[in-house]
């Protein structure tokens, strides 16, 4: 994520730009803990609690790996990048 967003912001952007990645990660990371923790206790914890907690996270890196499908491929990003410099 910060290589694709440090290349795609302008340069007077990419501190704002780096910020805001690290600031994303941080609330994702918080939120996707408390996520899996409340699935699990909602399910009575223990072994079938954690199981659906994993099969959550398991569908939702699913749904990110299809969408990464669609991220540019590196020789057009590299040919993008000399065209604007």
């Amino acid at each position: 994520i910060r290589y694709i967003m440090l290349n795609e912001a302008p340069e007077r952007d990419r501190t704002a730009a780096q910020g805001m990645v690290t600031i994303s990660t941080g609330v994702g990371q918080l939120v996707s803990g408390a996520l899996v923790g409340a699935v699990a206790a909602s399910h009575g914890g223990g072994v079938d609690g954690y199981t659906l907690s994993y099969l959550f996270v398991a569908g939702a890196a699913a749904v990110l790996v299809v969408l990464s499908l669609g991220l540019q491929s590196r020789q057009d990003e590299m040919a993008n990048a000399m065209q604007t410099a």
